[in-house]
């Protein structure tokens, strides 16, 4: 009983954890930069924290489990929130801006003396991207919201930046071409900033998010954000989402577990339009 009492108290622990990231979440969408600032910047200080918490409570999870299958959902769980977590904080460094401070690359640094209401804005260290189309966006627009759009960064400097924030298949691209302020502009963009193959690739991942195994709040919670994530970016490429309502509302449905299914055919029959929209809210209660 005591090994029972211990593994609900990591996934309580890990639930904790997806709230707090829910929040930081929650901060982006309303985002209103004369009242938020403050509270981003210091939301953005526990990210890392909220990711080792998740890291160690992963870890005994995984060490209490004894079936691979247990083993292979930890594991899509942990990497579902470290997706979602990178997304979040690329989101509130492109926010936080506007002289951002740069560690860990071997052009020198760049610091800022900027306050916002008396607290000075953390470190920011550049992301990095080795190739993964599933990634161009978020390390795209946090690139040009701290290097490119940088007025006092000249174009060589902002081409070494972005050398020491590739690697693997990126880097490989990065290397083929010379360096100078001409090629700056021409480098990763002419690859990767392609609409059709990055709508392929994230409407094929709605169709590759797996069935749910067993009934719980994780992996419902992580089912609702793979959903959300890559209807919005598809959105954002330009594809009318609105009008996929029938289509989005049967694919959830095709991957829920069997009570979860039965709980929403038994609401979705006590509404006028059970649509996409309403499929997901209602799954968002249900966490």
């Amino acid at each position: 009983m005591a090994e029972t009492r211990t593994v609900a108290q990591m996934l309580s622990r890990r639930e904790t954890l997806l709230t707090s990231l829910g929040r930081a979440e929650a901060l982006i969408e309303g985002y209103v930069a004369e009242r938020d600032q403050a509270q981003a910047s210091v939301r953005l200080q526990y990210l890392d924290g909220i990711w080792n918490g998740l890291e160690a409570v992963q870890a005994q999870l995984e060490d209490n489990e004894t079936t691979d299958e247990g083993r292979a959902e930890h594991a899509c769980v942990c990497e579902q929130f470290e997706s979602r977590l990178f997304e979040i904080k690329a989101s509130l460094l492109a926010k936080l801006l506007p002289l951002p401070v740069i560690q860990d690359h071997s052009p020198p640094p760049i610091r800022s003396s900027s306050t916002l209401s008396g607290i000075k804005l953390p470190t920011i260290s550049l992301p990095e991207f080795d190739g993964d189309y599933m990634q161009w966006l978020a390390f795209h627009d946090t690139f040009m919201a701290l290097i490119h759009s940088n007025p006092e960064l000249p174009d060589i400097q902002k081409f070494h930046y972005l050398r020491a924030a590739v690697k693997g298949e990126a880097a490989q691209l990065i290397e083929s071409i010379g360096i100078s302020s001409v090629n700056y502009a021409t480098t990763l963009e002419s690859r990767y900033s392609n609409d059709y193959l990055l709508k392929k690739r994230h409407l094929q991942a709605l169709f590759d998010i797996p069935r749910m195994k067993k009934e719980s709040a994780a992996t419902l919670h992580s089912l609702v954000d793979d959903f959300e994530r890559h209807t919005k970016i598809l959105q954002q490429l330009g594809e009318p989402t609105d009008s996929w309502s029938a289509i989005l509302e049967h694919l959830p449905c095709t991957r829920l577990h069997d009570d979860s299914l039965k709980a929403w055919g038994d609401h979705a029959s006590t509404v006028e339009n059970p649509d996409y929209a309403c499929l997901i809210d209602f799954l968002q209660r249900r966490t």
